[in-house]
């Protein structure tokens, strides 16, 4: 019987963000900023930015607030938790 190979990239579901958007995504999970003026900060652009960016992401994933769509966007994959530091 012949064997089926799936990409990994197959088995994701497919993520209705920009690229841009994930990484302010990726950016809160990693340097767990939850303000906008942090995200501001971070990426050197003005708060209607990011308050913007936010809107279009939770729109897009139809979701109400940032927890929500860092949530969606983790357990989707399109996302990854920093890995653990062991000391």
């Amino acid at each position: 019987m012949p064997s089926i190979v799936v990409a990994k990239s197959e088995l994701r579901e497919e993520c209705p963000l920009t690229s841009g958007q994930r990484e302010i995504l990726q950016v809160m999970v990693d340097k767990e900023i939850t303000s906008d003026q942090e995200l501001a900060a971070h990426f050197g652009v003005c708060l209607c930015t990011v308050k913007t960016q936010l809107s279009r992401i939770n729109q897009r994933l139809g979701t109400r607030d940032r927890t929500r769509a860092v949530l969606m966007s983790l357990k989707a994959g399109w996302v990854c938790l920093p890995p653990q530091s062991v000391n």
